[in-house]
C-alpha cells in the first residue's frame, strides 16, 4: 500500500484514546512524505507494518483525512512557461457559464471558480509564454465584442509558491492550536513591508 496524498486536511478531529500520539505521529509522517509506503512509516515510527496499516485505514482513511490528490506535471519541458491567475468579469451569468464550459477539459487549465453572487470567473492557467500572449489577445477580442466586461491577471512566481498543512507541533490538549489573527498579521506585515 502506498500513500499518495499531496494534500491532507489541516483540521480534523482525532478521537480520544491511548494511541492518540501514535495517530498524530502517523499523520505527521504522512504530511512529511508525499509518496511513502506503510512499511517505511512503520519503520520510522518503530511499530509493526500491520499496526501502521491498521492506524492508516482506521484513523486516516476512516476519518477522511485525505481530502484529495494533486498531481502536478511540468507539461512543457524546456519551453518557457507562466502560471497565471485570471480574474474575468462578465456582463451576465450566461456569458460566464459559456466561457467556463469552453475551458472544461483544456490541458492548460489548473483551477476554475466563480465568485458568489457576482459574474466574476477565476481561472488559473499553466501556459507556454507564446500561448499566454494568444490567450490575452483572445480575452481582449472578447472584451472588444462586449462578451467580457473586463479582465485582469497575475503572473505567479513559481519560485515563491508553497503550500503546507499545519504542523503536528500545533496539536496540543487534544485539539489544534492555530492563531488565525496572528498569522494574518504576519502576512499583512510581509505584504506591506518594502522588499529588501
Amino acid at each position: 500500500m502506498h500513500i499518495k496524498a499531496l494534500m491532507v486536511r489541516a483540521t480534523f478531529d482525532l478521537s480520544l484514546g491511548t494511541s492518540i500520539q501514535l495517530r498524530l505521529k502517523t499523520y505527521c509522517a504522512l504530511k512529511a512524505y508525499i509518496l511513502l509506503s506503510v512499511t517505511i512509516i512503520a519503520k520510522n515510527l518503530g511499530i509493526s507494518r500491520q499496526l501502521a496499516q491498521f492506524h492508516f485505514k482506521k484513523h486516516v482513511l476512516g476519518k477522511n483525512l485525505i481530502e484529495g490528490y494533486e498531481v502536478f506535471v511540468m507539461r512543457y519541458g524546456e519551453t518557457p512557461y507562466v502560471m497565471v491567475l485570471f480574474v474575468i468579469s462578465f456582463h451576465n451569468c450566461d456569458a460566464l457559464a459559456r466561457f467556463a464550459r469552453s475551458l472544461l477539459g483544456k490541458f492548460f487549465v489548473l483551477t476554475m471558480g466563480k465568485i458568489l453572487r457576482e459574474n466574476v470567473f477565476l481561472v488559473e492557467t499553466f501556459l507556454p509564454t507564446g500561448e499566454f500572449r494568444k490567450f490575452i489577445d483572445a480575452l481582449s477580442a472578447l472584451a472588444e465584442m462586449k462578451l467580457v466586461k473586463d479582465y485582469k491577471y497575475v503572473i505567479q512566481d513559481l519560485r515563491m509558491r508553497s503550500r503546507q498543512t499545519i504542523s503536528g507541533e500545533f496539536f496540543k490538549g487534544k485539539s489544534w492550536v492555530y492563531d488565525h489573527k496572528g498569522h494574518l498579521g504576519t502576512l499583512r506585515r510581509k505584504v506591506t513591508s518594502p522588499r529588501s
